[in-house]
């Protein structure tokens, strides 16, 4: 992403969030008492901040599947498109899913190995005593290649591919890269016969009945897929419908999320599975899942709960959706948003934001020291409730994900219920 703050100011930016929730019983839909005045408060606040960071548009859209029909409350600020709009990585769950689709076909299974199906691909390092790089690792970011770092042109399957270094032994750490989905792409190509695009186009999103979006034909398995508000709330639609025809195996869904680092050891919190970031309550059962999307001009995150059936979608295009003070808004939106949700849905136990969740007592567990692997050594100290960086004080993003200026997300990992290092974007930390 380009960091000149001149280049943002030009650019549009969308911003999607879809929440999904499932409810054991088909009723008529019905609202809090409470609802209307809640919706023309939240909707005075949108206004209000939204001319505060000068964002020109926002569209807002919650739909209960809980009746026969769906029930949709919109709600718009300022000028909005039906055109179809790029959603970024969102593109990726939908690779992911065509994979799956694979697996349980019996056409590829989730411990093969890359090298295997990919002919003249090596990312496993023997001087890291790497295990082969299999689709799983793939699928859920812990192949260990690294983006952007020590590129190497291989010819793999007849057509040429920069892959980065492998900095990490595989299946240590999930590392979020762009080059996963890349070769994934390479993947359901060799398997197919077909190319990514076309594939997607005419095997994939006819599928799901998404009739308004396509994927352009330099589609990456990354990055591609261009789709409508409509067609987002089809696709939210598909992945709480454990019945529809498309759907996969109960088993394939249940290790699509499930966790593939440890998760922290509290009550609530997320965890990272295949494709997915998961929230948790309660010994790891799945409160919600959820991707973001972002890139030039496009900022969207797709969020379902699987416990109910209901969705909303936020898009908007803020100047400069980086910030700290975006990220602020971003945050007491989704709070806002939430709580007008459970509202919306007559809920009597709020949906509560994996953000509102407060750190707690493992805020205590994360200062000390933390030394890369190269020498470098960062300092991290606890103080009024609060942690911080050095000087710089980290905001809470979830229990172990904190945001800084600096370094961006700063995310605490865990082995046996242990705090034992430290990842920021591109560097690794061990703490001493």
């Amino acid at each position: 992403i380009s960091h000149n703050a001149g280049c943002l100011k030009k650019q549009s930016i969308i911003f999607c969030f879809l929440f999904i929730t499932c409810s054991p019983t088909n009723k008529q839909f019905q609202t809090s008492k409470g609802f209307s005045k809640k919706l023309t408060v939240f909707q005075t606040w949108v206004k209000t901040e939204i001319s505060k960071l000068q964002i020109p548009a926002v569209k807002i859209v919650m739909a209960d599947f809980r009746g026969n029909k769906p029930h949709i409350q919109k709600i718009e600020v300022g000028p909005s498109t039906t055109q179809p709009f790029s959603v970024a990585s969102i593109t990726k769950t939908l690779t992911a899913l065509a994979i799956l689709k694979q697996v349980e076909k019996g056409n590829l299974a989730l411990d093969a190995k890359v090298s295997d199906i990919l002919p003249g691909f090596h990312g496993a390092r023997k001087e890291l005593h790497s295990e082969p790089i299999r689709i799983r690792h793939l699928l859920s970011h812990t192949s260990g290649l690294a983006p952007g770092l020590g590129l190497r042109k291989q010819v793999i399957a007849g057509k040429e591919m920069n892959i980065p270094v492998q900095i990490w032994p595989t299946g240590t750490r999930y590392f979020y890269a762009n080059i996963n989905y890349h070769l994934l792409a390479r993947i359901l190509e060799k398997i197919t016969n077909t190319p990514y695009a076309r594939f997607m186009n005419h095997y994939i999103l006819p599928k799901l009945n998404m009739k308004h979006s396509y994927f352009i034909p330099t589609a990456t398995g990354a990055s591609g897929l261009m789709t409508t508000v409509q067609d987002l709330t089809t696709y939210m639609h598909f992945w709480i419908n454990r019945n529809h025809p498309f759907a996969i195996s109960d088993d394939l869904w249940q290790e699509m999320l499930s966790p593939v680092q440890e998760p922290p050891p509290i009550p609530a919190g997320i965890y990272r599975s295949l494709t997915w970031q998961v929230e948790f309550f309660q010994q790891n059962k799945v409160y919600s899942y959820s991707h973001e999307g972002r890139w030039y001009r496009v900022l969207c995150l797709l969020k379902i709960y699987p416990e109910k059936k209901f969705g909303f979608i936020f898009t908007s295009q803020p100047e400069a959706p980086f910030g700290f003070a975006y990220v602020q808004f971003r945050q007491q939106l989704e709070e806002k948003l939430t709580e007008l949700s459970s509202s919306f849905l007559a809920e009597t136990n709020p949906l509560v934001p994996y953000f509102a969740q407060k750190p707690g007592i493992l805020l205590e567990e994360y200062p000390g020291y933390y030394k890369s692997f190269s020498g470098n050594r960062l300092f991290v100290r606890y103080a009024n409730q609060n942690l911080y960086l050095g000087e710089e004080k980290l905001i809470p993003i979830h229990s172990s994900v904190f945001y800084s200026e600096k370094l961006g997300n700063v995310e605490f990992l865990f082995r046996q219920t242990q705090v034992y290092a430290m990842a920021t974007r591109f560097h690794f930390w061990i703490k001493e």
